[in-house]
């Protein structure tokens, strides 16, 4: 799905015009953009948690040269799915309409 399909069903889902639905996204977005580069998390209850991870400085193989290559430390984006949402997915259920 792409952004502007998802926008027109939380539209329709919420009776919302779609140009309220996509400047509220857009806030919501910016402002988790700027959680996560300010390094901090921000957690949904039931879907999961948006953070940062330490990756350390690494060694890695070219697989076609065969050499070794540095790879150095970043700091890169998570996301961490909670278990609620894991479940299910796994149970492939849907999440219940609100009317």
């Amino acid at each position: 799905m792409k952004k502007q399909e998802f926008l027109v069903k939380v539209a329709e889902t919420t009776g919302q015009s779609q140009k309220v639905v996509k400047e509220v996204f857009n806030a919501v977005f910016a402002e988790l953009e700027n959680i996560i580069v300010a390094k901090d998390s921000f957690t949904v209850l039931g879907f999961g948690t948006f953070s940062t991870v330490e990756r350390k400085a690494r060694h890695a193989l070219n697989l076609h040269t065969g050499k070794k290559i540095a790879v150095p430390a970043k700091t890169a984006p998570r996301l961490k799915f909670s278990s609620a949402l894991k479940e299910k997915v796994a149970a492939g259920k849907k999440a219940a309409k609100k009317k």
